[in-house]
């Protein structure tokens, strides 16, 4: 902003430089805007157990190179690892087979 309104006058003036004399004759800083949260809305917390799971994926890798997946299913209120499915790939039929036998002990999450 600062060089927009000095450039005219000094031509041959360098954004660098304006920036160098503004710090050095300590003058305001630029406040720069924060985009604002639009459309989503933040999680609430779970108030109950089996309410909330969380599936997330966390990669390994072993001594001879080979990587691993595993497919963590967490209870958020209780924070109780619910399953942990470990391979080297993971079509989405075995996640939903991990899935189907969890609701069948444990009935789905609210």
């Amino acid at each position: 902003m600062a060089h927009a309104l000095v450039k005219k006058e000094f031509a041959p003036l360098n954004v660098k430089r304006v920036r160098r004399l503004w710090k050095e004759e300590k003058l305001g800083r630029i406040k720069r805007f924060r985009k604002k949260r639009t459309g989503s809305v933040l999680p609430l917390a779970p108030s109950a157990p089996n309410e909330v799971w969380c599936l997330d994926f966390c990669y390994d890798t072993c001594l001879n190179r080979t990587k691993l997946k595993i497919l963590t299913i967490i209870d958020e209120f209780t924070r109780e690892c619910l399953a942990l499915e470990v391979g080297t790939t993971f079509r989405s039929l075995k996640v939903q087979q991990t899935l189907a036998r969890l609701f069948s002990q444990r009935g789905a999450p609210k």
